[in-house]
């Protein structure tokens, strides 16, 4: 049977590293951030037009169009947005979202799903959108099984990691972060609470640097999974493959990765301290 792998969390949490972690198994094909493929009409970001990027991506969305010859990308990327993003989120959630555009997202995340199921030979797919309205979007449909991991990171490395400049996504200041990290966590825990404890599985990103054989394990058994290649490959140092991630942080640019271990020591700020008692909570308690 076909099925998914949604990661759900925050930006700057590790989602697109699990991914291709996950990738390393061998049946399983890293995705990256699916939600992005209307917005950017099909093209994987940062990948020539010669390379192998690009090519799957591009043959994905001819099979796509295929299948929904009616499907046109400005009426795609509205709908989405009106289904998946933050703005929307609790419009879904209390079901005010009008039933012709939730049939129309529908239909497109299906035939979405077949078109790339036709080009791979695995039989489940990793996608780490992060979006907690896209889970939840997803939770409502009943044609794919979808079993969701939501991966929390300590505030105060989310908050870090937004402050840096040398990176493809938006910089936020430090209040404007922890505004973020608190509403999209609110969020997901929203999400888990509908979804329920038997299909979602919530992971600590600080859990899997410290012990990383220990996280996928635990990942393995509850979602039923064959994780041994790439548990033997972090064992040992071994780096692990991208594979085709259609977006994503700028590891999806690499060809391979090797797993760091190190977790960083924050000293006591104000900031940090600060982070800490704003958004701590979820971090401690999302379990």
């Amino acid at each position: 049977m076909k099925r998914v792998i949604y990661i759900m969390g925050a930006g700057r949490s590790g989602t697109t590293l699990l991914d291709i972690i996950l990738g390393n198994a061998n049946d399983i094909f890293s995705c990256g951030e699916l939600i992005s493929f209307p917005k950017l009409k099909g093209i994987p970001h940062g990948f020539e037009k010669e390379s192998k990027q690009f090519l799957f991506w591009k043959n994905v969305e001819k099979s796509l169009f295929e299948k929904n010859k009616e499907f046109q990308y400005d009426d795609l990327i509205r709908t989405v947005n009106a289904v998946e993003s933050h703005r929307t989120f609790f419009n879904n959630l209390f079901r005010l979202t009008p039933a012709r555009i939730l049939k129309d997202y529908y239909q497109y995340i299906d035939n979405f799903f077949e078109s790339l199921f036709s080009h791979i030979k695995e039989d489940i797919v990793v996608d780490s959108s992060k979006y907690p309205g896209r889970a939840f979007a997803l939770s409502r449909q009943n044609k794919w099984q979808i079993d969701y991991i939501y991966l929390i990171r300590n505030p105060i490395g989310v908050v870090h990691s937004f402050s840096k400049s040398d990176v493809e996504q938006p910089r936020k200041g430090f209040l404007f972060a922890n505004i973020y990290y608190f509403v999209i966590n609110m969020m997901c825990q929203l999400v888990k609470i509908h979804i329920g404890e038997s299909k979602l599985l919530t992971i600590r990103y600080e859990d899997f640097l410290r012990n990383s054989t220990e996280v996928l394990h635990r990942i393995e058994y509850r979602l039923s999974l064959d994780l041994r290649f790439p548990k033997r490959l972090i064992e040992d140092n071994i780096p692990l493959k991208v594979g085709c991630l259609f977006e994503g942080n700028r590891i999806r640019l690499k060809n391979e990765i090797i797993i760091s271990r190190k977790n960083s020591d924050f000293h006591h700020s104000w900031k940090n301290i600060m982070t800490t008692l704003f958004n701590g909570w979820w971090w401690r308690t999302g379990f």
